[in-house]
């Protein structure tokens, strides 16, 4: 049968760029697109965004495909095309880099910060 696995309620964003880096964690309810959204320093947000949704900038008008992005200061520092679940980013290196943010970023899963 089809196994279901919840999303994870925390992550941690390996970022170059010191604002976006650190824990990242799901709140109660969190959901945009039918995709998890969690919450970071800084105010960051790692969520995901769908070309065809007006509201959607970066999928729309910067990387023009359903993507993850990480929102910072009313800026999208970070954004990856891709269709992959949350769990599934950990060896994605196609991130681009957006206002002052500079690669390389890494989402993983297992949290080593303390």
């Amino acid at each position: 049968g089809l196994s279901f696995r919840p999303w994870p309620v925390k992550l941690e964003v390996r970022s170059r760029w010191q604002p976006t880096r650190g824990k990242y964690t799901l709140r109660a309810a969190s959901l945009l697109n039918g995709r998890p959204v969690y919450h970071g320093p800084n105010g960051a947000e790692l969520r995901y965004e769908l070309k065809d949704k007006e509201e959607d900038w970066a999928a729309r008008h910067w990387l023009e495909a359903d993507c993850w992005v990480i929102r910072q200061g009313d800026h999208h520092r970070y954004g990856l095309s891709s269709k992959r679940l949350i769990m599934e980013l950990e060896n994605e290196t196609d991130w681009k880099s957006g206002v002052d943010a500079c690669l390389p970023i890494m989402v993983a899963e297992r949290i080593y910060l303390k």
